[in-house]
């Protein structure tokens, strides 16, 4: 009892210490904790309790310790507002683009605050909005700074994906059993996770995520080594999420993700390892004209089964978003509008629709600005990380265009669908131009 109690002792200095001294760093690690924890901790409040009590005051003293540094390299002779509006200018610009429009976007939410039909009228939706817009905009500044300036943050980050999403789908295996009669509906598997993936279609994003992670390290040759401080990742544990990963998300029956798997795992391969993906290929094509001559009756019954669903009245549900945009197309309705119960779902069940709905054309213009610079950042990163940088990309774009609401808000895991890959993908390490001197320059 007395070595535990030591033992809680000592965190408890050093953990006030780092708070005091290296906030930054201590940022840095609580991150990577509870982006693995939401792949664990069930249910979500749980798991953003974990953030309110740890990440979200770290993130407002990093902040402050960071701005007393940078205070000390600005003239003196500044005092009130001048200071701050240098200070903000300086960070401002030390800022990259993707970063910049990420912020403008969760600005721009701020501001459709104000012209919400539902929120000026009730203290209650503001506070709560409000808690989102600054949640979001502490997650994501805080894991942008992993990203762009954490020792080994991007290779620490993977492994800790990978392992907490092989524990997660451990978990949600190990439930089915039990659970199986509550999943099959309609004649149909639509099998749910545990806490990040508990949710199909949400599940089904996020593990597809970590598979192409995963997938990424056993593509690379040679196989990235592990580096001190990191947690292991080998090819075995890739290996695994990879198949088991792809099974979960063929059984939550989600056709969106699984269909944008299909493009952006392939085009990985091809990417990183031609000549394996084509021979992979020819493997996949003789199992699937064997299992066509085997089981074709079991095949096709499946393919019906999955197929009676239809679009899931997406096509509708985009109509009534259409005529919702057009009453308001240049600022949208803010973040309380639901669409007309015709076919019991309440938002447009697409990324772009969504951001037009709720914070009008300029807002949709903010969303494609940041999802263009970072497709520029991906097409700049070097030869090894350019290849799963735009892959990520095209997956989640590839699932926006049949899910995903708004993005400015949490702790929720449109955090891990949206946010996280597409930084991870902006902060790719950028290649460094070399070129060649004339031979006379290079002799002397």
């Amino acid at each position: 009892m007395n070595s535990l109690i030591t033992s809680v002792r000592h965190l408890w200095i050093d953990f006030a210490t780092q708070w005091h001294d290296t906030p930054r760093i201590q940022l840095h690690h609580i991150t990577l904790l509870v982006l693995a924890a939401g792949f664990i901790l069930s249910p979500e409040p749980v798991w953003a309790d974990l953030f309110y009590v740890l990440m979200l005051p770290l993130a407002f003293r990093t902040l402050w310790h960071e701005q007393a540094k940078l205070r000390l390299t600005l003239p003196h002779k500044k005092t009130g507002t001048a200071i701050w509006g240098a200070l903000i200018a300086c960070y401002w610009r030390s800022l990259s683009l993707p970063l910049r429009l990420a912020i403008a976007i969760i600005v721009w939410f701020t501001a459709s605050l104000t012209w919400d039909a539902k929120i000026p009228s009730s203290p209650g939706l503001l506070a709560l909005w409000s808690l989102n817009v600054i949640c979001t905009l502490a997650f994501v500044l805080s894991l942008a700074d992993g990203l762009y300036h954490g020792q080994n943050f991007r290779e620490r980050l993977v492994c800790v994906l990978i392992s907490a999403g092989m524990l997660n789908l451990i978990i949600a295996f190990a439930r089915l059993p039990f659970l199986l009669s509550t999943f099959w509906a309609d004649g149909q598997l639509r099998m749910a996770g545990w806490a990040a993936s508990r949710h199909q279609i949400v599940g089904a994003i996020i593990i597809g995520l970590v598979v192409l992670l995963a997938f990424d390290r056993l593509c690379r040759h040679p196989f990235p080594a592990r580096k001190q401080g990191v947690l292991p990742a080998d090819r075995g544990l890739c290996m695994i999420v990879c198949c088991i990963g792809c099974a979960f998300m063929v059984m939550t029956g989600s056709r969106g993700p699984v269909g944008s798997m299909m493009v952006a795992a392939p085009l990985l391969a091809f990417w990183l390892r031609p000549r394996l993906a084509m021979q992979l290929t020819v493997v996949v094509v003789l199992l699937a004209a064997i299992a066509m001559l085997l089981a074709f009756p079991s095949l096709q019954h499946c393919w019906q089964v999955a197929m009676q669903r239809g679009d899931s009245s997406r096509l509708a549900i985009w109509r009534t978003s259409w005529e919702a945009i057009k009453q308001h197309p240049w600022l949208g309705y803010g973040p309380t509008y639901h669409l007309p119960r015709i076919h019991s779902e309440a938002f447009p069940h697409n990324l772009f629709l969504s951001a037009w709905v709720y914070n009008g054309a300029v807002g949709l213009g903010l969303l494609i600005a940041f999802m263009l610079s970072v497709l520029h950042a991906a097409l700049a990163a070097t030869t090894i990380e350019r290849p799963l940088a735009v892959v990520l990309l095209l997956f989640i774009t590839l699932c926006a265009m049949t899910d995903m609401s708004q993005i400015v808000r949490g702790p929720s895991m449109m955090w891990y669908q949206f946010w996280l890959p597409l930084l991870f993908s902006a902060s790719a390490p950028v290649r460094t131009e070399t070129r060649s001197l004339p031979p006379e320059r290079a002799a002397g």
